[in-house]
């Protein structure tokens, strides 16, 4: 808006009144001078007043950044010696927003004091006039530059670690690990399953340490429930010959710690040599155990995955036993090598629980592999959830059905039958069922079989 200001001349002639419109203009002028310049005033007066909220934000946390930044070395040489003189807890390494914090976290009226007065040392003369400041930790002012008009308000923030109230400010962590162990006492163990047979067997026992040698092996217990006279073999060597004397399927228990000498690093070879007939070739579960001293921190284990290793059986081969999945199986293999002597109808087969995974009438030397692939597919479908986290039953057999081994005497055959409530039910329904007096054999397949009485039923058929 441009203002004009018309400035007229005014002569008075006599006879005549005076002209009073170029009054009335200069009046007009002057009000409206004195307005634009009381806008223009106020205008400014504003904008001083003013900041922008970005810049504040900005001085909040630039402030703490700063704090956190500036060493306790790089203050006034005299304030920081008088600071030493007062508290322990003076330290030139700290930062100047550490320091505060640490005056603070000693929670007694003298560092309480000294906290303040730091605070006060570096921030007093750093704000505008017009700018009000608060420094808080926790709840406690420890420096403040008050301002009445409080137009807007922003706060930074900032964590110093390693503080607490009334706690030490200072202490001492320590970690400890282990480099090295001197006569470490532990054990080693070979494993004979369920039942093993029938013939001469062989195990393994594995993770002897390297350091070990027969002067560090303390003890040697073989412990089996064993069916006939055996020699045991180490590694090839001759141990001793035993003669098992329990009964009723109870083991024996052997000292053989003057075997140690066979003993070596590593992975040893165990095997049982039968002395008897076939029959009488197997172990009805046991273990060979070494104990040893060593230097050896920890043996390497396989994390996520295990194995099981099938024990050799050189005869028959008739085995019963189990195996354990510590989790949920996702993958599995397996690798049978056996040999079938002769070219007889010859059935070899392996089950896992209750699942056939392999299963042929094979003779000679064999080598069969089978993926996880094969396992999980038709037509053998191993369900790995129905054995995950479970102890599970292992059976693997060769042997040719149309032979038949007979040895010794008589022998007894037991037949059992079961007693229980459920047995005096119809075998087609739960009524109660009807006797069977003559045990005819339409009593058991013929049309009065669903009527017929359960036990009656299994007494005739056994």
């Amino acid at each position: 808006m441009v203002l004009g200001l018309e400035i007229m001349n005014i002569n008075k002639k006599p006879g005549k009144k005076i002209n009073k419109k170029g009054y009335y203009f200069t009046m007009d002028a002057l009000f409206a001078s004195i307005i634009l310049v009381g806008g223009l005033l106020l205008i400014s007066q504003h904008l001083v007043k003013e900041h922008p909220r970005e810049s504040i934000e900005y001085l909040s946390s630039d402030l703490l950044i700063a704090l956190s930044e500036l060493g306790m070395d790089e203050i006034n040489s005299t304030f920081f010696a008088y600071l030493e003189t007062q508290s322990n807890n003076t330290d030139g390494n700290l930062s100047v927003l550490e320091q505060i914090g640490t005056y603070w976290a000693a929670d007694n009226p003298i560092e309480t004091l000294l906290a303040m007065n730091l605070s006060e040392h570096v921030l007093r003369n750093l704000m505008p006039n017009n700018t009000g400041m608060n420094l808080v930790i926790e709840g406690d002012t420890l420096f403040e530059k008050p301002r009445t008009e409080k137009t807007d308000l922003r706060a930074g923030e900032r964590m110093i670690t390693g503080i607490m109230k009334g706690a030490p400010v200072t202490g001492a962590t320590s970690s400890a690990y282990l480099r090295k162990i001197d006569d470490k006492r532990t054990s080693s163990f070979a494993y004979f399953g369920g039942f093993v047979g029938e013939g001469n067997i062989s195990v393994f026992l594995k993770d002897i340490p390297d350091d070990v040698s027969s002067a560090d092996i303390t003890r040697m217990t073989l412990e089996l429930d064993a069916g006939g006279d055996f020699t045991l073999e180490i590694n090839g060597d001759t141990c001793d010959s035993f003669n098992p004397t329990t009964t009723n399927m109870t083991p024996d228990v052997w000292d053989i710690t003057y075997c140690n000498a066979s003993i070596a690093s590593g992975t040893n070879l165990i095997s049982l040599i039968f002395n008897d007939d076939l029959n009488k070739s197997y172990v009805a579960g046991g273990y060979l155990r070494v104990d040893y001293k060593t230097n050896e921190l920890q043996a390497n284990l396989s994390i996520g995955n295990r194995r099981y290793n099938f024990p050799g059986i050189d005869g028959v081969a008739n085995l019963y036993d189990s195996f354990y999945i510590p989790g949920t199986l996702t993958n599995m293999s397996i690798y049978l090598h056996f040999e079938v002597v002769g070219t007889g109808n010859t059935t070899t087969y392996l089950t896992i629980g209750d699942t056939y995974v392999y299963r042929d009438n094979v003779s000679g030397e064999i080598q069969v592999y089978i993926n996880d692939t094969n396992l999980t597919n038709f037509p053998i479908n191993l369900n790995y959830d129905d054995i995950s986290n479970r102890t599970i039953p292992l059976r693997f057999a060769s042997y040719n059905e149309s032979y038949l081994y007979v040895f010794g005497t008589n022998a007894d055959v037991v037949l059992i039958t079961d007693l229980s409530g459920s047995m005096k039910y119809e075998m087609g329904s739960w009524a109660i069922g009807n006797a069977i007096p003559g045990c005819k054999e339409e009593d058991v397949t013929g049309d009065k079989s669903p009527k017929s009485r359960r036990l009656g039923v299994a007494a005739c058929l056994d």
